[in-house]
């Protein structure tokens, strides 16, 4: 029931499900992490894309995209419907360390052996603040710096 749902587009509302093909801007933090781990695809018109399941009904307001973008939050990626709508996928702050959000849902492709790369980018930068703001010396930590 549920594959015909989606395959259908009956789930009702705006709800989007299933994966959705997003392009990514090349100078995002999106960009080099999907890069870094191979997740990131180029179209044959030169797009990068990357491929990320969702499970929502909530889109950002197309009113608000300019002012915010103007205000410094780069939207970083976003997918266009079949009707021409862009819809935004990632936003992040390029002046901080990691500030990177998606309409995504990572975790539905991320193995223990594969994690998603966000996750990745996430901890890492975790890391790297911790190293900045503590006096333990890095020798003591043993996750290796990339």
């Amino acid at each position: 029931v549920q594959t015909a749902l989606i395959q259908d587009q009956g789930y009702g509302g705006t709800m989007r499900l299933g994966n959705f093909v997003a392009q990514v801007q090349p100078d995002s933090q999106v960009a080099a992490l999907y890069r870094e781990f191979g997740r990131l695809t180029t179209t044959d018109a030169g797009a990068l894309t990357v491929t990320e399941r969702h499970r929502h009904r909530y889109e950002i307001n197309p009113a608000y995209v300019t002012p915010l973008a103007q205000a410094g939050l780069q939207f970083s990626g976003s997918y266009c419907r079949p009707d021409g709508t862009e819809l935004m996928e990632f936003i992040e702050l390029p002046e901080h360390s990691f500030f990177v959000a998606t309409q995504a849902h990572p975790e539905f492709n991320s193995r223990l052996e594969a994690p998603a790369p966000l996750f990745i980018g996430f901890i890492r930068a975790a890391y790297r603040h911790s190293l900045a703001s503590s006096s333990v010396p890095v020798s003591d930590y043993i996750m290796p710096e990339s």
